[in-house]
């Protein structure tokens, strides 16, 4: 059986509920956590069988879900002007996480960021690793793990996997079978290059497992007895912590206290509501009330800080968020220009979150 035709999908991203999907196969869990409309867009690719996923975005939103059942994911950050968390490490440009089958990924970003996944099963990773020596090692990918390389190697993946992306956005539909396969080799080598030559290397990462742990708890605890009747006493006395304590930790993960966490979960619950069902069949005031918020009036005004529009904007807007083939982005992955027909860093470009403009990769 030959190699499928390239498959790819951009779409625009208008709010957290946008970022659920943001890797493929997966349902993640997005919560906001200060005000700003969250804005980018997401792309979803198959090449030659590779789940491809990328996308840029701006806000500040916590994600946690599981990610691919049956298959390693690896993960890296393109670029970022403000903080990428995993597990309470910040994450640098250009480091590789790994999630082995069926683990959770969890994650914070602030900012601007730009990022993009793979998927393969286990016996296909272990194939392509074999060359790296360690990395063939079975054992490794069945644990989370962090790799940071030095600066050039990173920036030499990360020019590399860009270019990637620019063929798939602009002339992926086009390529031929055997294009695709060497696209397929490229990017993820360019993953394992990076893990290769590793400077620091970390598994589930000790220093601040304590304290996310404890968020993941209180997150558990919220989700099972629905955010709105959950008292902070209610968490101290299940966690076995004071009150000090569980506001500490909160503080150093999330930069918040336990309770406004609690209110923008509810919040975050009170849109996704209101983007899933029709005008017709949703009253805002009920859907307010069944959250726990009872000042209507300062509801709204919390609302339209939080997500930049009015609960009544978010329940109309219900149009489709896919982009025509033809649509111009103006997004970080995107090249006013085309690679001089190869795939190696000497030929692409690096663009810049920030700008959104290009720049020359660092050499």
């Amino acid at each position: 059986m030959g190699t499928p035709s390239l498959s790819v999908t951009i779409r625009k991203v208008a709010g957290i509920e946008d970022l659920q999907d943001c890797v493929q196969g997966t349902s993640l869990r997005t919560k906001q956590l200060s005000p700003g409309q969250c804005h980018g867009a997401v792309l979803h690719a198959g090449v030659a069988g590779l789940p491809v996923s990328a996308g840029t975005f701006k806000g500040d939103v916590r994600v946690r879900g599981v990610m691919a059942p049956a298959m390693v994911t690896l993960g890296t950050v393109l670029d970022t002007n403000g903080f990428v968390g995993q597990w309470g490490i910040e994450a640098a440009v250009g480091d590789i996480f790994v999630f082995p089958c069926d683990s959770e990924q969890e994650g914070r970003f602030w900012g601007a960021a730009s990022y993009t996944t793979i998927s393969l099963p286990l016996d296909r990773l272990l194939s392509m690793a074999a060359p790296f020596d360690h990395l063939a090692d079975a054992a490794l990918w069945c644990r989370i793990g962090h790799f940071r390389a030095s600066p050039e190697v990173r920036t030499a993946a990360v020019t590399r996997i860009i270019g990637c992306l620019t063929v798939i956005q602009t002339i992926g539909r086009t390529l031929s079978p055997r294009v695709q396969d060497l696209l397929y080799e490229e990017i993820v080598d360019a993953f394992l290059t990076a893990m290769a030559h590793p400077v620091t290397v970390n598994g589930a990462p000790c220093p601040t497992r304590n304290g996310a742990r404890i968020v993941k708890l209180v997150e558990d605890y919220a989700m099972a007895f629905r955010a709105d009747s959950v008292q902070i006493r209610d968490l101290c006395r299940e966690l076995g912590l004071s009150r000090r304590t569980l506001d500490r930790v909160f503080q150093e993960h999330l930069g918040m206290g336990p309770k406004t966490y609690l209110r923008l979960a509810r919040l975050s619950a009170v849109r996704a509501r209101l983007s899933e069902t029709a005008p017709v069949e949703t009253s805002i005031t009920n859907v307010a009330l069944d959250y726990g918020f009872f000042e209507l009036g300062r509801f709204s005004v919390q609302y339209r800080q939080m997500f930049g529009e009015t609960p009544t904007q978010t329940l109309r807007r219900r149009k489709s968020n896919q982009l025509r083939a033809d649509e111009v982005l103006d997004w970080p992955l995107r090249s006013k220009r085309l690679p001089k027909g190869s795939l190696h860093e000497s030929d692409q470009i690096v663009w810049d979150v920030g700008t959104g403009q290009e720049r020359e990769p660092s050499r």
